[in-house]
């Protein structure tokens, strides 16, 4: 039969396909009677084992994992293969899936699991019957040959409309209808067979596809044999005539995965041949070839597309989308017609994207894509196959991270990359390609500091997988092009907010778990080669992070999209993590500056930038209502392990910037509130952000705490100490167990008993100098809301401390004396960190801060709202600042930085309060006298 004969072949069947039964239907396509079929197909149904599960477990089916028999982290065991006796006295979990986590039992698979752990059924690897005798067979040559046909027509119709997605040809018919526009109807017209012959192509690819996919579920139903056979015959490769002169080699299976992002965005298949591919697994080099192609193809699981909604100048909406990179010149003649009639008074557009329909499924079979990007490195010597990274890196660029969809997309990414990382063998494999890189090199690496102009540094920068997963998965700049409307609901603008930030927290979470996985396999975080990582990264990170800052638009929304860069918060993580064994901050300054290659001036403005993008978020989302995920109050961040909220790390961000950038860096970190605060108009507590920093440490520990396995040194031990007392001494005992989760997050391997951790950091703090708030006072990071437990342990508490419940100190008053007075021993808590913001704020002799408080209080005595409400709004003024200006005076004196700017804003504050002071007692007597009078 030649090829013409057989496309006709295929297309006939294809129409037919819907009224032939099963059997009549192998017999057409195959062209085989019913004698062949039953010898050579049915009677192997039910024969062999399956060297692998791959029992697909539903949304809310129970399953098993035991972490005794594991290899990897991810693992399912469904309860089928789950034999009790097998796994007696182990670590076993009872899973229950969810609609992200639905996945395929790994029972089988010695990737996975260790092989005494199988199920009887899966420990025997090889099958019953020779497979070569059914290849030799005229009926498997038959099938191989319909398959090349049928899925080479299916190819040459997609070519036809490759370009036109779903319902693309009906909306623009529907559009052309409303219009009514006469250029319009002549060029439609006047090409109606070509968009004719389109959407004939449309309905035969369907069908063809229909057909492919009911012949591969008749031939594999129940048959091991024919689906191991069915995989081998997609995975093999065939040449292909491209360019009329160039030979490529390809495959069926590869074949499918080039087109999978434009198969679901052009037909919208309810099923693929992904369907199949846990039969197909029993064949361990299809999985291989399988991670392969989809680490060669990966920018073709996802089509960038352009949404338009168009407004009429009778207010109707029309509504259609198109490829961005179309290359059919008929259609976009046509489209650019239609944005150009009259009728058109309002065209909104947005940037989406589709995902292929086999990407979300292989995320679940994504444990080996390490494996296999190190394995092709090997091969080529080239790092071109990392290049999945930077495509999602580029595509995310294209479209608002503030919809569903979009949230969708990177959940989906972030989950299969996250998957790569629960594998010890991939991420053994990535620091020991350090080693086969770098060869003759490997020992400056472990014992010494790299330069980053020697090759060494820039040869892992640019090939050392471990280095491109981390610094490519996200992107460095703002996005290409936001959206172009905006929600005009306060819910829907909240609701678009609110994606955003669970986008950031799962991109975030993603990264921190690769890091962690990473950076706990070494020794010490102290060691040579954690080092120069750290180093690696944040100098990719300096050198490709956007330096540049948008305040042109007074919605939080687009001043949000305009300025998200998801890497900001990767690179604090990583500088976080980098800066623990800094106690001074010009060396922190000068190694960061050192490391990043950059010329000073660079450096500090790409610092800064960073800086203001923290600033806007950290002011845009301070609303108490919403915005929950970002300061980590809701269900989904609690349930998380060991994570961090979006606004710690923020914080951790503006506190190692004053750090590093002393009294210029707290200038920089005024001005940047006062200006966004200004164009929002929307006011935070300044001083407060001010004494956050200066403070507590508990954001700082709280974000590089879990990833580094808690490595404290003794500076952070005196920052958690800070933690415990402040907590214990709110005098408000409630929200149980929080405490406990609070403490197992850093609590050391030996320090099994809880009780006697809690006391022993009480032992630090045995002086009521040492005490953070009255009762009264229940300010935000000192809220009670990790105690629990600490109600049976009180009393001890108390004793411990030599104290009674009912003596309070002003928050940061005889505290901050205190710590200062005996910084550098082991009584006070203060650490290197906040000692060094807290000189930098005393040497400061702009003080910006306090120009403002003393500025609001002289606006209030010269309003004419009369006395009482002129004392009220002053003493408001002065209780939300006394907390900053106690700091300012006590930094003063411990610094002996006589700085005439404090000394002269102080007295004049303090004139003030003399005035109020009086005018109280004015106000008073006043009552007192009216009241004598009316008796």
């Amino acid at each position: 039969m030649n090829n013409c004969n057989a496309e006709d072949h295929i297309l006939k069947i294809s129409n037919e396909s819907d009224n032939l039964k099963d059997e009549d239907l192998i017999l057409q396509a195959l062209n085989i009677n019913q004698e062949e079929y039953q010898s050579a197909i049915i009677c192997f149904r039910d024969v062999g084992t399956k060297s692998l599960c791959a029992n697909r477990i539903n949304e809310l089916e129970l399953s098993y994992q035991c972490f005794d028999c594991s290899k990897d982290t991810s693992h399912i065991i469904c309860k089928e293969c789950f034999i009790p006796e097998i796994h007696k006295n182990h670590a076993v979990q009872i899973v229950q899936m969810s609609s992200l986590m639905q996945g395929y039992c790994d029972c089988g698979d010695t990737f996975m699991l260790d092989r005494n752990s199988m199920c009887p059924k899966h420990l025997q690897k090889e099958m019953k019957v020779e497979n070569k005798q059914i290849e030799k067979n005229p009926v498997f040559k038959k099938y191989e040959k319909f398959l090349l046909d049928a899925f080479g027509l299916f190819y040459k119709k997609l070519a036809q409309f490759i370009d036109y997605p779903d319902d693309l040809l009906e909306n623009i018919e529907n559009i052309i209808k409303h219009l009514k526009n006469e250029i319009l109807d002549i060029y439609f017209n006047s090409n109606n067979i070509y968009f004719v012959s389109i959407k004939d192509s449309i309905s035969e690819a369907k069908k063809i596809h229909s057909l492919i996919f009911r012949t591969l579920q008749i031939i594999t139903n129940d048959n091991i044999i024919w689906g191991y056979l069915t995989g081998k015959i997609l995975k093999q490769e065939f040449q292909i005539l491209i360019n009329k002169q160039q030979f490529k080699s390809t495959s069926l299976l590869e074949q499918y995965l080039q087109n999978n992002a434009r198969l679901e965005g052009c037909l919208k298949f309810e099923q693929d041949i992904s369907t199949f591919f846990p039969l197909f697994f029993q064949d361990e080099d299809f999985r291989t070839r399988l991670s392969t192609c989809v680490i060669q193809n990966f920018k073709n699981f996802y089509a960038l597309v352009c949404s338009y909604e168009l407004i009429t100048n009778k207010n109707k909406e029309l509504t259609f989308q198109i490829y961005k990179d179309t290359k059919d010149q008929k259609l976009a003649v046509l489209v650019e017609k239609i944005l150009a009639c009259s009728q058109i008074e309002e065209i909104k557009s947005k940037n989406s994207l589709i995902q292929g329909a086999i990407i979300q499924k292989f995320f679940l079979f994504m444990q080996r894509g390490y494996i296999e990007m190190l394995r092709l490195y090997k091969t080529v010597q080239s790092p071109v196959h990392y290049q999945l990274f930077k495509i999602v890196s580029d595509l995310i660029l294209e479209i608002p991270l503030i919809e569903f969809e979009s949230l969708k997309i990177c959940s989906s990414y972030s989950y299969g990359i996250e998957l790569m990382a629960k594998c010890k063998k991939a991420i053994n494999g990535q620091i020991n390609q350090i080693q086969e890189i770098l060869e003759e090199d490997f020992s400056a690496f472990k014992f010494q500091l790299l330069n980053p102009n020697s090759n060494a540094f820039q040869k892992l920068l640019n090939e050392s997988l471990l280095i491109y997963s981390l610094t490519r998965r996200h992107p460095c700049q703002q996005l290409k092009s936001c959206v172009l409307y905006y929600p005009s609901d306060i819910q829907q603008k909240e609701m678009c907010l609110n994606y955003s930030l669970i986008i950031s927290q799962k991109m975030l979470s993603s990264f921190r778990y690769d890091l962690k996985s990473i950076l706990l396999t070494f020794d010490h975080l102290h060691s040579f080669d954690v080092q120069n990582i750290l180093r690696i990264i944040l100098n990719y990170f300096l050198n490709n992070l956007v330096s540049s800052f948008v305040l042109k638009n007074s919605c939080p929304i687009q001043l949000i999209a305009f300025n998200y860069v998801l890497n900001d918060r990767n690179f604090i993580i990583v500088l976080a993590i980098y800066l623990l064994n800094y106690s001074n901050s010009q060396d922190a300054y000068n190694n960061v500056l050192e490391l990043s290659g950059l010329a000073k001036s660079q450096f500090n403005q790409i610092m800064h930038q960073i800086l203001k993008r923290t600033l806007l978020n950290y002011i845009i989302f301070q609303s108490p209502e919403s915005f929950e995920y970002y300061k980590g109050d809701q269900d989904y961040w609690k349930n998380l392990e060991n994570e961090v909220s979006l606004q710690q790390v923020d914080v951790t961000y503006i506190q190692l910037y004053a750090f590093m950038f002393q009294d210029q860096g707290i200038n920089h970190i005024i001005q940047g509130c006062i200006e966004i605060q200004q164009h929002l108009k929307q006011k935070i507590n300044l001083s407060f952000l001010i004494c956050k920093i200066a403070q507590t440490d508990y954001d700082y520990i709280q974000c590089v705490g879990s990833i580094t396995g808690n490595q404290f040194n003794e500076q952070f031990q005196k920052g958690l100490a800070k933690l415990f007392q402040t907590v214990f001494y709110t005098q408000t005992f409630y929200n149980l167990n929080e405490m406990r989760t609070l403490l197992k997050e850093f609590r050391y391997e030996n320090k099994i008993d809880l009780e006697t951790l809690i006391l022993s950091s009480c032992e630090i703090n045995q002086d009521n100098g040492q005490l953070q708030l009255k009762k009264e006072l229940k300010l935000h990071i000192y809220e009670p809301i990790y105690a629990a437990y600490n109600e049976n342990i009180k009393e001890k508490i108390n004793d411990q401390l030599q104290m009674q419940n009912d003596k309070f100190v002003e928050l940061f008053g005889s505290s901050l004396e205190y710590e200062l007075k005996y910084y550098g021993t082991p009584k006070s808590t203060l650490t290197n960190i906040r000692y060094e913001i807290l000189k930098a704020i005393s040497q400061d002799q702009n003080q910006y801060l306090l120009e403002i408080i003393l500025k609001d209080l002289e606006n209030t005595l010269q309003s004419n709202t009369g006395f009482i409400k002129q004392l009220d709004a002053s003493l408001k003024i002065l209780q939300e600042n006394a907390i900053y200006i106690n700091l300012l005076y006590l930094s003063d004196q411990m610094f002996s930085s006589n700085n005439a700017k404090i000394q002269h804003l102080v007295d004049k504050i303090q004139h003030y309060s003399q005035v109020f002071i009086l005018l109280d007692k004015f106000i008073v007597q006043d009552f007192k006298t009216k009241a004598s009078l009316r008796i």
